[in-house]
């Protein structure tokens, strides 16, 4: 709710019950997501009245909170990086080319890690009048996880496995 409108008014409502769930945050029976969640919320209610110093304070909190829960091994992703560019050479996505594409406007893909800029620079891209933004889809990393997931375990892979599904995501994309 307080990511919909911004808090104008230090009695509002929706502040008022935020601040009620405020033991919440010493309760240790709270689950993590529901203190990270309420964190933010209030970081974003304190921000809207300028009240930085508690805004700052609870964006901290929960974002130590969300940290805990992040799982990342720089050697494992950048191996996952290698096998993804050493697969997905220019030859191979020729050679699994079930489908034509349907018109004649070539779409641009921007793939990126977390933070790395996509979003803006799909944002700066969208600004032309003859480019729409298609937002995050879902189908590149539904195959991805797919393929995550196959990777070792089929007998074949990946030849096994992408011509089956290839005019299926294709068609999504």
């Amino acid at each position: 709710l307080v990511s919909i409108e911004a808090i104008r008014n230090p009695d509002d409502r929706i502040l008022g019950l935020l601040e009620s769930r405020r033991p919440l945050l010493e309760d240790p029976g709270t689950p993590g997501p529901i203190r990270i969640d309420l964190h933010y919320a209030l970081a974003k209610a304190y921000d809207d009245l300028d009240r930085t110093e508690e805004a700052a304070s609870h964006l901290e909190a929960g974002a130590r909170l969300k940290r805990r829960t992040l799982r990342f091994e720089i050697q494992r992703e950048e191996e996952r990086l290698e096998r993804i560019a050493h697969l997905f050479t220019p030859a191979f996505i020729d050679r699994y080319r079930l489908v034509e594409p349907v018109s004649s406007s070539r779409p641009i893909f921007i793939v990126g890690l977390p933070r790395s800029g996509s979003t803006l620079l799909e944002h700066i891209l969208a600004a032309h009048p003859d480019i729409t933004a298609g937002g995050e889809q879902p189908t590149l990393p539904r195959l991805a996880t797919s393929l995550s997931i196959a990777w070792g375990r089929i007998p074949g892979f990946p030849e096994s496995l992408l011509p089956a599904r290839a005019e299926t995501d294709l068609r999504d994309l």
